[in-house]
């Protein structure tokens, strides 16, 4: 094998067979058995159900990370003003109230 390159093996990107195979075979299971699934969430206590579909969950969305910032400025030139909006996703309901502006310019 030549210093610092790849000479052998799965090219960079490609999927490895035996994953694929993995969760082809647990989609299948899934799919023959979602009403025997659906039947068994049903019968769990609340506080499981709620256990379960909170694990459940990491699988289906994208797992988000805290960002810090640290905003230095001069306040003596000016104010550091930071505003957010809320922009609503589409079909998302409304805020819940209108918040007015911090300030006028």
């Amino acid at each position: 094998m030549a210093k610092g390159y790849k000479t052998g093996g799965r090219s960079k990107g490609t999927p490895n067979k035996a994953t694929q195979e993995l969760r082809e075979a647990l989609n299948d299971f899934i799919e023959s058995n979602i009403e025997r699934i659906k039947t068994d969430f049903e019968s769990l206590e609340p506080k499981d159900r709620v256990k379960l579909f909170s694990e459940l969950l990491q699988y289906v969305l994208p797992k988000y990370q805290a960002i810090q910032t640290k905003i230095e400025s001069d306040t003596t030139q000016f104010p550091a003003v930071i505003q957010l909006e809320y922009v609503p996703a589409i079909g998302a309901p409304p805020p819940l109230r209108e918040e007015p502006p911090l300030y006028d310019r």
